[in-house]
């Protein structure tokens, strides 16, 4: 042995060694990834990259012991790398698969795979082939698998984050079908090139490439699927805000809601109204509570109807009720109760007429709210006294 092929010996193994370093790797962050998210491309992914490892220690153990190993033994190995380097690829573009969550080609194609490949070996361990030969149509599979892959990954790569997965696969189909190329031209008398001896180095990085890109592709989805629950969370925070801060019979703002409400608005001074139903009790003994419930219910929708949008409508007792209307003039609001009054002072639907007490405060720099507050219940009051 010479210095040039002991020197091309030597850089066979340090490439092949450091492509089982990287896809050795990557099997261990998948399976780190499968692990905590259960995710079913993940753990098809996680297993290309074993297929992947079993392959190239396949390679690793025939170039240790080529020179003691017999045809048989090494076509046996070769069948096991090919079968391996195969499923790899195939993996590989079934995972795309899940990930994208359609069902293409390769839904038929999976079921049928291990039953192809066993079928596959036994013919070219009867056939015996030239080891070149298994090579170059390992490669050319490969190749086209993967070219598959980016194909695919192309026609969906506007979403899930993915824009730059058919890159990396397009990459890795070009290198191995200029491999299978390459070792075909060997039959018809081309010498093969001696760097494909230690090409390993070009198949590492394209691995690496797709490993990466497949990471950066479920990172992006987890941040997305993060982004949307949160989305959610946080919808969902608002809905049962919205449920713990409003009246279950009418609607309205309850007690809980109010302070909030006035914190709010206390930079825009305004009105605050306490709203009473007269003789609500005598319309329950007479009419029976559901009656009384409907009549509460009547008086909070004509709330709605006489009142703006920005305004605050409470029911803070069994029978009172609350305006807080900032940017509303005392005048304005008067000429709002009277339309309530008028409103709710006729029957409806065989529910009794209703009237109110009402008392109005306003709000602001010289009058806090709380102030208000106790200025227009006592207002209601003195008008209670009075009918």
């Amino acid at each position: 042995m010479n210095a040039e092929q002991a020197v091309a010996i030597a850089l066979n193994r340090w490439s092949l060694t450091m492509q089982v370093a990287i896809v050795f790797v990557m099997a261990v962050v998948f399976l780190a990834l499968w692990s905590s998210s259960q995710r079913e491309t993940v753990l098809t992914w996680f297993q290309a990259w074993v297929s992947d490892l079993v392959a190239l220690l396949v390679v690793l153990t025939i170039a240790a012991t080529s020179t003691t190993l017999s045809f048989s033994a090494q076509l046996f190995l070769y069948l096991v790398y090919a079968v391996s380097k195969i499923a790899f690829a195939a993996l590989l573009l079934i995972g795309l698969e899940q990930f994208y969550r359609s069902r293409w080609v390769m839904g038929a194609f999976r079921r049928r795979l291990a039953l192809v490949m066993a079928v596959l070996f036994v013919a070219a361990f009867l056939v015996r082939p030239p080891l070149v030969a298994i090579q170059a149509v390992v490669d050319a599979l490969v190749g086209l698998l993967t070219g598959a892959a980016a194909v695919y990954a192309f026609s969906r790569s506007d979403s899930r984050g993915t824009r730059l997965l058919p890159v990396a696969f397009f990459i890795h189909s070009a290198i191995f079908i200029h491999h299978s190329l390459v070792l075909g031209s060997s039959f018809v008398g081309t010498h093969v090139p001696s760097y494909l001896s230690h090409v390993s180095f070009i198949d590492a990085g394209a691995e690496l490439l797709i490993g990466l890109m497949l990471l950066l592709a479920l990172g992006n989805v987890a941040l997305s699927e993060m982004i949307a629950a949160n989305a959610r969370l946080e919808a969902a925070q608002r809905s049962l805000r919205g449920l713990v801060d409003a009246d279950p019979l009418t609607g309205l703002y309850n007690r809980r809601k109010l302070r909030r409400f006035a914190a709010a608005t206390q930079d825009r001074p305004g009105v605050v109204i306490y709203i009473d139903v007269d003789r609500f009790k005598t319309i329950n003994d007479r009419w029976g509570h559901a009656t009384g419930d409907a009549s509460l219910v009547r008086v909070a929708s004509a709330l709605r109807t006489v009142f703006r949008t920005e305004d605050g409508l409470f029911r803070i007792g069994g029978d009172e009720f609350l305006v807080v209307a900032p940017g509303l003039e005392p005048e304005d609001a008067l000429e709002r109760i009277a339309r309530l009054r008028t409103i709710i002072g006729r029957s409806k639907g065989g529910n009794p007429a209703i009237a109110v007490s009402v008392g109005v405060s306003k709000f602001g720099n010289e009058v806090p709210m709380d102030q208000a507050l106790a200025l227009a219940d006592a207002a209601m009051y003195e008008e209670k006294a009075l009918r």
